[in-house]
């Protein structure tokens, strides 16, 4: 199974989804698709593992696919959490610009 030290990129967007920086490349590309937090940035963020399995054809199910939990992915992040700073300075990431919260 997967593991988040494998892909890094994951809390970048963590941390820019966080910030909600106007300028943040990942708040342009929301912006197009629409923002799932129009009001204010979460508080907190995290991930979870999941497995999906694709349903058979001809199965009474209409879903397509069954989706198991698996395992947290990551831990539960906040924007001032030591952890996503450590790891952001680790890659030379800077911190994203935060804007004043109402």
């Amino acid at each position: 199974m997967q593991n988040l030290q494998y892909n890094p990129w994951l809390i970048h967007l963590m941390a820019h989804l966080l910030a909600s920086d106007q300028y943040s490349p990942v708040n342009v590309v929301l912006s197009i698709g629409g923002n799932p937090f129009p009001d204010a940035p979460p508080r907190f963020i995290k991930a979870d593992l999941y497995r999906y399995k694709f349903t058979r054809i001809g199965s009474e199910d209409k879903n397509w696919w069954i989706r198991s939990n698996q395992q947290p992915y990551s831990p539960i992040f906040e924007l001032k959490s030591p952890q996503l700073k450590s790891i952001l300075r680790q890659m030379e990431w800077k911190m994203p610009k935060v804007p004043m919260r109402s």
